[in-house]
């Protein structure tokens, strides 16, 4: 049975499901589209490709960070438009997603169906680098609250946990825990999802986000 990747709206309807809170954005499927609704959403902006095949959205240059004017925002949906067809991505198959730049600290939470211990769930630190400091912890469904804080701690990540932060960065470990709580519940009681990867995941001292949510279920 071939996996298939969730569309943007599937996406956040299965996050708003489980309660687990995420980055405010727009789907749109042109540069025009994208600036209609960048009036909904405060400054500055970041727009990146999403859909079918997109992965490695720095190296495919398939973001666009930091755009505080509309010129600059209409210029980036045409050059990420364009990287994506060079691409090679399906015109139908992708769009653009528009969301407020939101600033903290970067970290990754993902789960996948293990054939072996079964629904499994990660987190460590996030962003570019996850692939090359590979700082993360992993625990089996379902997860507690004391499995949930075991994880932060085993992750150089915890530094941003601490009363001091790291280089005056601090998260709140209660909102983190929780998201961890989330995760599990949401691949326990959704049998069909086979992964999921949230990098990043911003968080600062009030609030955490998914920013980038990618969820793999069971084809038909």
């Amino acid at each position: 049975m071939l996996s298939m990747l969730l569309g943007f709206e599937e996406t956040e309807r299965l996050l708003r499901k489980h309660g687990i809170a995420s980055a405010k954005s727009h789907y749109c499927r042109t540069p025009d589209e994208v600036m209609q609704k960048s009036a909904l959403l405060p400054k500055p902006w970041v727009l990146k490709v999403a859909g079918e095949g997109v992965f490695h959205k720095t190296e495919k240059k398939l973001i666009a960070l930091d755009l505080h004017e509309f010129e600059q925002l209409y210029k980036a949906a045409r050059r990420l438009e364009k990287n994506a067809l060079e691409a090679g991505l399906k015109n139908k198959k992708w769009g653009f997603v528009l969301q407020s730049e939101l600033k903290g600290t970067e970290f990754i939470v993902g789960g996948k169906t293990d054939a072996v211990f079964g629904k499994t769930v990660l987190f460590g630190s996030g962003g570019v680098t996850v692939e090359l400091f590979k700082d993360v912890s992993i625990r089996i469904c379902p997860l507690a609250r004391k499995d949930a804080l075991e994880m932060i701690a085993e992750t150089k990540a915890s530094a941003y946990f601490t009363s001091e932060g790291f280089r005056g960065r601090k998260a709140d470990k209660a909102k983190i825990v929780e998201l961890l709580l989330q995760t599990s519940r949401l691949l326990e009681k959704e049998s069909g999802v086979e992964s999921l990867d949230f990098n990043p995941v911003i968080a600062d001292a009030q609030n955490t986000r998914v920013v980038d949510a990618k969820i793999t279920v069971e084809g038909k």
